[in-house]
């Protein structure tokens, strides 16, 4: 199928997986399993712990990062998010997330039972979540409370100094 793709598209298609690392003791105890995935994923690679849309924030004392940073090694800003422009994310029920975090359905950006991939990719709201974040001002928005912005230092939900708004 992925071959499939890519010669009527142009894109390459891959499967990853992805481990959270919130100590070295825990990546130490993931090693075994990674290794057992390793050979039926295109890549697999580390992520810093992320709050889960504000789930895990202070859990067993740890202090997740502020918004999808991204991967260990290739760290960004938190806004704007990069996965909501160039990561689809399909729900075991078959919709359309703008985000890998997305656990109940918060993050719907169309139902791809009814609609084609590229139009839920374009939709109205999925654009406007974009935009949100394009001029980092995602108050009222499903990215507002991702990973608790107003209690990471520095990072805020809200437009940037001398934004109008």
């Amino acid at each position: 199928m992925r071959d499939e793709i890519e010669q009527k598209t142009g894109h390459r298609c891959g499967l990853y997986a992805s481990s959270i690392r919130y100590d070295d003791e825990q990546q130490r105890r993931m090693e075994k399993t990674v290794a057992r995935i390793a050979p039926y994923v295109d890549e697999h690679y580390w992520l810093p712990l992320y709050g889960q849309a504000g789930l895990t924030s202070g859990a067993r004392g740890t202090v997740p990062t502020a918004g999808n940073q991204g991967r260990i090694g290739a760290l960004r800003k938190p806004l704007p998010c990069w996965s909501l422009f160039t990561e689809g994310h399909i729900t075991f029920d078959g919709r359309l997330s703008a985000c890998c975090f997305d656990h109940d359905g918060r993050f719907n950006m169309g139902n791809l039972t009814q609609v084609s991939f590229m139009q839920a990719w374009h939709s109205e709201p999925f654009q406007k979540l974009r935009l949100a974040n394009l001029v980092e001002d995602v108050r009222g928005t499903v990215c507002e409370k991702c990973i608790a912005y107003e209690d990471a230092p520095g990072v805020q939900p809200a437009a940037p100094v001398g934004a109008v708004v």
